[in-house]
């Protein structure tokens, strides 16, 4: 058994495992991939939602799904490496990763948002209906 609590790190055997010892909870890291100014590289808001997720899952014995890189970010393309997402391809992302997560037994989720409020909007849209849809229990965590 690995002592790792990010998924794409584990077996599928160890996440049947560690989904039974986290009751069925787990954790869903968002950020982005943007322009930070000249001093911080472009994955700062994905590293902050890591960061915050790895730390509560270490203490809660959850584990972690592997974080969503990408964000709505049209006011940052003006400087290279920014990527943007529509805002409805992120509430749709959002939505398939828990409903995937969820068929395999999951019923709990904690998603943390890295990117300030704008991600905000939509992982609600994704939670409201994950939870009318598949009877989910989910919250939001926003540092901001």
């Amino acid at each position: 058994m690995t002592d790792t609590i990010w998924l794409q790190e584990m077996t599928w055997e160890e996440i049947k495992i560690k989904k039974d010892e986290s009751f069925k909870t787990i954790i869903l890291p968002f950020g982005s991939t943007e322009q930070h100014g000249p001093h911080l590289p472009l994955g700062t808001d994905t590293m902050v939602a890591m960061t915050l997720a790895e730390d509560a899952a270490i203490k809660a014995n959850v584990p972690v799904a592997p974080p969503l890189w990408f964000g709505w970010s049209p006011h940052h393309m003006i400087l290279p490496g920014t990527i943007t997402i529509r805002p409805e391809i992120l509430a749709e992302m959002a939505f398939d990763i828990i409903s995937s997560l969820h068929q395999h037994g999951f019923d709990k989720f904690v998603l943390i948002n890295g990117h300030r409020i704008v991600n905000i909007a939509w992982m609600q849209i994704a939670g409201e209906r994950a939870k009318r849809e598949l009877g989910i229990k989910l919250v939001i965590f926003d540092p901001a």
